[in-house]
């Protein structure tokens, strides 16, 4: 759920960075991320 504040809060930035790492994580959290950016957005 930080993410998502972060990612709306500083904008791409904090994005850019958090998307490599969700990315070892897995594809999908990015899928989720993306979708809950645009709701809070």
């Amino acid at each position: 759920m930080p993410a998502v504040i972060k990612y709306n809060r500083f904008g791409y930035p904090i994005a850019v960075i958090l998307l490599p790492f969700i990315y070892k994580h897995g594809a999908i959290m990015i899928n989720k991320i993306e979708r809950f950016g645009f709701v809070f957005y």
